[in-house]
């Protein structure tokens, strides 16, 4: 005679199953709150002249990261002229 086990109404399995799924989500959402903050500092270093603390207080980073978005768009732009320049 067989034995069946429904492992989806397994107690441990279903805790395990939503404690993924809120991670999932938590992840999802720091990833999409990153991704805004960083492309307002970009606009803001881009787009203004203010110092790179003030940045860091509308932003509420550290001076560090804004220091290090600054360093990814000095970076990205350098990369667009050299290759600019191998298209000519």
């Amino acid at each position: 005679m067989a034995i069946h086990y429904d492992i989806e109404q397994d107690t441990l399995y279903l805790r395990g199953f939503k404690k993924g799924y809120e991670d999932s989500i938590k992840k999802l959402r720091d990833e999409a709150e990153d991704n805004h903050t960083r492309s307002f500092i970009k606009n803001l270093l881009t787009m203004t002249d203010m110092p790179n603390e003030k940045i860091a207080r509308f932003a509420r980073v550290s001076v560090e990261y804004v220091q290090k978005v600054k360093l990814e768009i000095e970076i990205t732009k350098k990369k667009d002229i050299i290759h600019k320049r191998s298209l000519y």
